[in-house]
């Protein structure tokens, strides 16, 4: 067969590789919000292999911040920066960091997977395997997001990736389930487990940021497993109602608080004082949804902009604020004091190693942790999904584009 392109839902033979597909792209001329940034365009399949590269034919993909945050070209212009980094050619950006699919072709030297394989795309990006076989295991502090910092993420009908960022998809979670909870359970499993001695322990106090969001609801499961008492900050009574199912301890609503601010200028007595009152108004609220005087000993962050000084604020002494985005923003501004006069402490968390990504999904596919897969998409509402996450207008937990 030889067939140029494929409509999206189409059968296609296993192993039959078009000349072109469809892809959700972003341009320069065209960065700004999802609706004005993102175009469903036919570009080439990325078909030319290295010795451990693998295409696969996506089947479903996970929405999340990282293709809003390209398309702004913030805090990176990631066509310039794909351009530089890695010698990519392409005058257009794919992103989309979470995806499933079926291995469609292998490089000569692939030995962990053959066609037809079902996978997760894990979007830990560390370069071309050729070059780092060697240092593969472990933690490296280089790690890069595909669909991100990489071109040729997840939103397009076939996707080039290296043979390390494919793991084997459990029997039982379906395409949509398996595509759509990777970067936010992977990514939360490392903020609370990984940052020793500051990692969550069995009845520690968390804070969590966004309880309801992809990345909340992860934080709410992981915290509760390891035996945490999750408390969940959210914005209205269904993701109050959300995050209890999901097992918070409690609920602060942010409605009712003015917190979720940046921190006035420690000059401006009046409205310092201000919100240093809220401060101590949601200190209060911690404690009472926890039901006693103890401060989160890790503040599950990922606003940014907005929330950081508060952070900081209310982890207890000797704490953690771990951060991985900005969504309301990327400038941080904070009381210096609350860190050395308290000896807390400010993590900065990217994604997960390989072997955590393992973990995870091991404990997904054993129903210890849910996919809190919420709402599927088409291919052509990928658009309007990304713009109704923008203006926090998306559903509880996760979402996935489906491919059929």
């Amino acid at each position: 067969m030889n067939k140029k392109i494929f409509d999206i839902g189409e059968n296609i033979p296993v192993g039959v590789v078009p000349e072109n597909m469809y892809a959700l792209t972003l341009r320069k001329e065209r960065y700004g919000e999802p609706k004005d940034s993102m175009r469903i365009e036919t570009v080439r399949v990325p078909s030319e292999l290295n010795e451990y590269e693998i295409l696969v034919k996506v089947m479903a993909a996970g929405i999340n911040h990282n293709a809003i945050w390209a398309g702004r070209s913030i805090p990176i212009d990631v066509i310039s920066n794909s351009q530089k980094i890695d010698n990519d050619k392409r005058n257009y950006f794919i992103p989309g960091s979470d995806g499933s699919g079926v291995v469609w072709k292998i490089g000569s030297k692939v030995s962990e997977f053959k066609v037809g394989d079902e996978v997760i795309i894990q979007s830990g990006y560390l370069g071309l395997e050729k070059d780092f076989r060697h240092k593969k295991k472990g933690d490296l502090p280089n790690i890069r997001a595909w669909g991100y910092e990489v071109n040729g993420g997840s939103f397009s009908q076939f996707t080039k990736v290296q043979s390390y960022q494919c793991l084997k998809k459990p029997d039982n979670l379906t395409w949509a389930e398996s595509g759509c909870f990777l970067v936010s359970a992977g990514t939360a499993y490392r903020m609370l487990l990984s940052w020793k001695p500051n990692e969550i322990k069995k009845d520690d106090p968390v804070l969590i940021w966004g309880g309801a969001s992809g990345i909340g609801s992860m934080a709410i499961q992981i915290s509760k497993m390891i035996g945490a008492r999750p408390i969940a900050v959210v914005s209205n009574k269904e993701k109050e109602e959300f995050c209890l199912d999901l097992g918070a301890n409690g609920i602060i609503d942010r409605s009712e608080i003015d917190i979720s601010k940046k921190m006035p200028d420690l000059n401006d007595k009046d409205e310092f004082n201000k919100w240093r009152s809220n401060i101590k108004k949601f200190r209060s609220c911690f404690w009472e949804s926890l039901g006693e005087k103890k401060s989160p000993t890790v503040v599950f962050e990922h606003p940014g902009e907005n929330t950081i000084a508060a952070s900081v604020a209310i982890a207890d002494k000797g704490g953690m604020v771990v951060t991985c985005g900005g969504t309301s923003g990327y400038y941080g501004n904070f009381d210096l004091r609350q860190l050395w006069v308290y000896q807390k402490r400010i993590q900065g968390s990217h994604f997960a190693t390989r072997e955590q990504c393992v973990e995870v999904i091991k404990l997904v596919s054993e129903g210890i942790i849910k996919t809190c897969l919420t709402r599927t998409y088409t291919f052509e509402e990928a658009i309007e999904a990304h713009q109704k996450m923008a203006e926090n207008r998306h559903p509880c937990g996760n979402s996935a584009i489906v491919f059929d």
